[in-house]
């Protein structure tokens, strides 16, 4: 059974409302199953999807943000990118 917990994390600014066409514009760092890994700081990364609510995402253009916590990548944030 996964157990749901939830902490407080501070992002940094410069990540959070990512424009769609500067996520585009970024190298891509590494390609995930459906991602695309735009930033990794080493202590945070920012994934851009490459699916959208027809594939069954809950946003078009989501950015995925995970944090590096307890030697593990955890995501922290999903938002939708304008």
């Amino acid at each position: 059974m996964q157990q749901e917990v939830t902490i407080e994390v501070d992002i940094p600014s410069q990540y959070l409302n990512l424009k769609f066409s500067d996520l585009e514009d970024m190298e891509t760092i590494e390609h995930g199953h459906a991602d695309d890994l735009k930033i990794n700081d080493g202590v945070f990364k920012v994934w851009l999807c490459r699916c959208d609510t027809y594939d069954g995402m809950p946003y078009d253009n989501a950015v995925t943000i995970e944090k590096y916590i307890d030697n593990r990548w955890v995501e922290v944030l999903m938002y939708e990118s304008l």
